[in-house]
């Protein structure tokens, strides 16, 4: 082979490579604005949910509603509940979980955690409360569960 077709063959090569690289980096771009999109939305939501509380805990304080609760002021909606309800109690419960375990300052396990977000006077209405806490945890930015231990709080939290 010639100098000058090697040289062309290394060039045909090169390009390839490059032009690979260049689709790869456009996937990533598109990823990347997927994922910005998808985190600026679940920040939406969490910020009307933290709106519907601060309303609720004005209502509490000016005697609107029903004896005082950990600030969280409605009973949960039960598994059948639309789906924006579900949401909402998923946000009670991490919200109410990482403010127990930012207090305790150790890893608890599921049935710690039901039993303080109780004592705070918070009802989550599910057949199995448990697994409805583990779901809400293990889906959520912020936790992680230790085998055998129980979740803690992550630097996220």
């Amino acid at each position: 082979m010639s100098p000058v077709s090697s040289l062309k063959e290394a060039i045909l090569h090169y390009e390839a490579s490059v032009s690979a690289r260049e689709r790869e980096l456009e996937e990533f771009r598109n990823r990347a604005q997927a994922y910005v999109k998808s985190v600026e939305e679940e920040i939406q939501k969490d910020r009307t949910t933290i709106d519907s509380l601060k309303q609720q805990l004005v209502e509490r304080e000016a005697g609107a509603l029903a004896a005082p609760t950990f600030g969280f002021t409605q009973h949960m909606p039960s598994g059948n509940a639309p789906v924006e309800a579900q949401k909402t109690q998923t946000a009670i419960i991490r919200a109410a979980a990482r403010e127990i375990l930012e207090q305790e300052g150790r890893p608890m396990s599921r049935a710690e955690i039901k039993t303080k977000i109780e004592e705070r006077g918070i009802v989550i209405e599910s057949t199995d409360v448990a697994e409805l806490i583990r779901a809400a945890l293990k889906r959520g930015r912020g936790f992680r569960h230790i085998s055998g231990v129980g979740y803690e709080l992550t630097r996220e939290a």
